[in-house]
């Protein structure tokens, strides 16, 4: 009984992969797949007119996916003695697949590994590294097991028990030249009945009393008849019992019907109608009694359909939930609780939409709506953390609002004014990075009503503290400045600079923290300006009268050289001009040229007069050297010999 339900099952299952394989990669040729056993190993064939290599990898894809599936997910008694499946992919006509794939059921069908690895999709494309070359070792040695076991049965005996024998054994071992046909399933006849002539008389005693049955038991009798032939009519009265299947073929039909409307589903109308034909066909497979034949082979296809309408299920799921949060969104704002309460949602509708698998019919809607549906939830996130941010900004304004207070009512220098200022900006700013649509929002704004005029009055102190303390500051910075130039007797720019210092001094503005504190600047910065300006015309004196002297002083040769102080002006005639005058009086005596001699003289009164008046000028004292350095005149000016 166990081997003719295997057997049932390994049809079934084969004939429901290919049925999927026909529809999820609609190649130009159909395949045909077939199932069997061999060492535990559940081996499957793939079989197609013309193969392309790259085809084999898609193939063996969606037949481990749909292998892992049903092994998790419904019992059957397929999966009771399957430890690992060898999947092989050939094309019609030849006896040698020409790629393998193997995997062991022991990882879940949404698991990364259900596809093929790096190292087994090199082998389907001929790399022929070590390993790829002893693991198709492996698979080759099944396979000519398999094909032994077919030369074997061709061998086989004619006699009639080994013959069945052969073709239990042959349904159940075939991989190289498995029919793809269905196989036929006549019902096995009757026994013959047996002969009359063996069957022994019965002897009647006629002499006793034949014993007569009463009437209750004759109804009763008749009751249990009565009920035993409409049971009988019952079981056979329902569907898939007597006859072929049309309940599989209808249900295969809307399973079809189903996926194709669900691949093309625009809205969630489309997928309902989608669900609501998938729901038709488990019915149809729900109304085969367990009596019927082909009750096992519907039991496989029963789980698919029902996991299929799963998948639907969690997309109709997820777009419930999308509603629910859409509604609750509506007329903002909301509390961070209610907000959190959405999040939940979009969440709960997301992790619906990811459970649905790549092969399912309505993964491409499903896609679409994840788009969508990230897209809200990140703008719920954003909600949520604004909330967050506006309770937040809120406490945060409140508070600092309170400290600048408390700092207002001890401040004196700018840097407390400024401190104050600050933290007032600080308040400020908190609540008016609310957003408007915000919780927070109204009771932000009622705050900054109140706290303006505060802030305002706190602004206007700080300036004016901060343009005393510009000016103070600068008033000082001047001054040093003024007492460097004096020192350096630059004594032009050390008047103005004493004359700013004072100006600024004067101008720090009353009731400042640096009013008081200018007061004395400004008088003694007036007093060094006062000296500075006398020092100034003293060496104005001095420098008129070195410039007048050096212009004096110049020419070829150079007359003299001089040094002026406040006490006196020397002047010192140099060599080359008391040699060149000496030479050429002498000159012009041996030549008794008169007119030189009165120019030399003329010459010579001329620089004595302009020398004077540089005296004069100047107030100082003139003395005037000879080329040997030897006093030769001295001129006192009128203002000092007046004294």
């Amino acid at each position: 009984m166990e081997t003719a339900v295997q057997k049932d099952d390994l049809q079934a299952l084969g004939q429901l992969l290919q049925e999927l394989l026909n529809s999820e990669l609609a190649t130009k040729t159909p395949i045909q797949v077939k199932c069997t056993f061999q060492n535990d190993i559940l081996v499957i064939l793939a079989q197609e007119a013309n193969p392309l290599v790259d085809q084999a990898q898609p193939i063996f894809k969606v037949l481990q996916e749909t292998i892992e599936g049903l092994h998790l997910s419904f019992p059957s008694s397929v999966w009771e003695r399957t430890q690992q499946v060898r999947l092989f992919l050939r094309a019609t006509g030849q006896r040698q697949p020409f790629a393998v794939h193997e995997f062991k059921l022991e990882k879940s069908a949404d698991s990364d590994e259900s596809s093929l690895s790096d190292s087994e999709a090199a082998f389907i494309l001929g790399n022929s590294d070590e390993n790829t070359f002893k693991w198709q070792e492996q698979s080759d040695d099944i396979w000519e097991s398999v094909l032994e076991e077919e030369s074997n049965l061709d061998e086989a005996t004619e006699d009639a028990d080994t013959k069945a024998v052969a073709e239990s054994t042959l349904n159940s071992n075939l991989i190289a030249d498995l029919p793809l046909e269905e196989p036929k399933t006549d019902l096995e006849p009757d026994p013959d009945p047996i002969p009359q002539e063996h069957i022994p008389g019965v002897k009647v005693d006629r002499k006793k009393p034949q014993f007569k049955v009463p009437q209750s038991v004759w109804k009763i009798g008749a009751g249990v008849v009565i009920v035993g032939a409409l049971g009988g009519i019952y079981a056979f009265s329902r569907p898939c019992v007597v006859g072929g299947c049309p309940a599989i073929q209808t249900a295969k039909q809307l399973s079809q019907d189903s996926a194709q409307t669900l691949r093309n589903a625009k809205n969630d109308r489309d997928v309902n109608q989608g669900k609501e034909k998938l729901t038709k066909a488990i019915q149809q497979l729900e109304s085969i009694p367990f009596w019927s034949k082909y009750h096992s082979s519907s039991q496989l296809q029963l789980q698919i359909y029902k996991g299929a309408v799963s998948k639907v299920d969690s997309l109709l799921n997820a777009v419930d939930k999308a509603k629910v949060a859409a509604e609750k969104s509506q007329n903002p704002p909301h509390p961070v609780q209610e907000w959190q309460e959405i999040q939940t949602l979009w969440n709960q509708a997301l992790a619906s939409l990811k459970k649905v698998p790549q092969n399912s019919p309505v993964y491409p809607i499903t896609q679409a709506k994840l788009k969508t549906y990230q897209a809200n939830l990140a703008a719920i996130n954003n909600r949520v953390k604004q909330e967050q941010q506006a309770e937040t900004r809120l406490a945060a304004g409140k508070e600092t609002a309170r400290l600048a207070q408390m700092r207002q009512s001890v401040a004196k220098t700018l840097n407390h004014w400024q401190q104050v200022e600050s933290t007032w900006q600080a308040a400020m700013n908190s609540l008016s990075s609310i957003p408007k649509t915000t919780m927070a929002y109204e009771e932000a704004q009622q705050l900054l009503s109140s706290y303006q005029p505060n802030f305002a009055t706190v602004r206007d102190r700080k300036n004016q503290e901060e343009i005393s303390d510009k000016i103070y500051k600068q008033a000082i910075s001047i001054a040093t400045l003024a007492k460097n130039l004096e020192q350096q007797n630059q004594l032009t720019q050390a008047v103005a600079t004493w004359r700013r210092a004072s100006t600024y001094a004067k101008q720090v503005l009353p009731g400042t923290y640096y009013y008081d504190l200018s007061q004395p600047l400004s008088d003694n910065y007036t007093n060094s300006l006062r000296q500075a300006q006398t020092k100034l015309q003293t060496t104005l004196i001095v420098q008129k009268a070195s410039t007048d002297l050096n212009r004096i002083c110049a020419g070829v040769p150079k007359i003299c050289d001089a040094t002026v102080n406040l006490q006196v002006i020397k002047v010192y005639l140099t060599p080359a001009y008391v040699t060149s005058v000496r030479r050429t009086a002498m000159t012009a005596g041996l030549h008794g040229d008169a007119n030189t001699i009165a120019g030399v003289d003329d010459h010579l009164k001329t620089l004595q007069a302009a020398l004077e008046a540089i005296s004069e000028n100047a107030g100082i004292t003139l003395e005037i050297y000879d080329h040997n350095r030897s006093l030769i005149g001295r001129y006192i000016p009128k203002q000092i010999a007046n004294r």
